[in-house]
């Protein structure tokens, strides 16, 4: 086992004597879209949020399923996102995510599907919404179950609204509106989106490759044969009307920008 995390309690410490307890921390695996990562692009980025509002964020080295220990108040809810390095400045891999509900399982479990749920619930208890109130475990579980291709495309601001009004339920869990879009299309073309299991825009040797996104901003890395690096911004409107932008992005050389900053 792997001690790295055990000073996150005491800087989350308002503890109270007795309410402690050690739990494991599981590190996701590494897809295959971020195999380009094990090269050193710098540090990744864990941050922890109680339900009393305290948030830590800590670097560290990533090695993938690996367990960590973690001190934990054993009464209030926690909320994880693990950040990938950021390696451009205008591209981020969204990050992965686990919960702990007191009286649950001793583990944290970090995986890419729940990433997006726990950014949403991080979101939730930013602006007063009490997690103690929020079934966490179920709601994760329930977005699972919609095997959606980007859980980060469900209209999380419907979400928002059912949550304020306590009528959360998993048939409000549902995606944003995709349309087609053919973007143009060059040969050794390898596009990977920010969520980590989606997979890549290859380009198929025509003149557009199709894909299927919402109303708008969406980023696209390239990693394949030519022009590496490039970033390749899609601007969506409400018709599905598109514009697309191509930046050769800056390596930022482990920048410590991540979206939760």
């Amino acid at each position: 086992m792997i001690l790295i995390l055990l000073t996150i309690c005491t800087i989350l410490s308002s503890c109270r004597l007795g309410t402690e307890e050690l739990v494991e921390l599981k590190l996701p695996v590494l897809p295959g879209n971020l195999a380009y990562l094990k090269d050193d692009q710098g540090p990744w980025r864990l941050e922890v949020r109680d339900g009393r509002g305290e948030i830590v964020r800590e670097d560290l080295s990533f090695e993938p399923s690996s367990i960590c220990s973690i001190e934990v108040n054993k009464e209030s809810p926690l909320l994880c996102l693990l950040y990938p390095p950021v390696i451009s400045d205008c591209f981020f891999h969204y990050p992965a995510g686990g919960i702990y509900e007191p009286g649950g399982a001793h583990r944290i479990n970090l995986s890419w599907q729940d990433g997006a749920g726990v950014f949403f619930l991080m979101k939730a208890a930013a602006s007063g919404v009490d997690l103690n109130c929020i079934n966490m475990e179920k709601l994760l579980r329930e977005i699972r179950e919609k095997e959606f291709s980007d859980p980060w495309d469900i209209d999380w601001a419907l979400l928002g609204r059912q949550l304020i009004k306590e009528e959360l339920r998993s048939w409000y869990i549902r995606e944003n509106y995709l349309f087609e879009v053919d973007l143009p299309s060059y040969p050794g073309r390898h596009l990977l989106y920010p969520y980590a299991l989606q997979d890549p825009v290859e380009s198929s040797g025509g003149n557009t490759d199709r894909v299927f996104l919402s109303e708008g901003t969406h980023r696209f890395l390239n990693r394949g044969m030519r022009h590496a690096g490039e970033v390749l911004v899609v601007e969506v409107d409400h018709q599905g009307e598109f514009f697309s932008v191509v930046y050769q992005s800056t390596p930022t050389e482990g920048s410590s920008q991540f979206i939760g900053d």
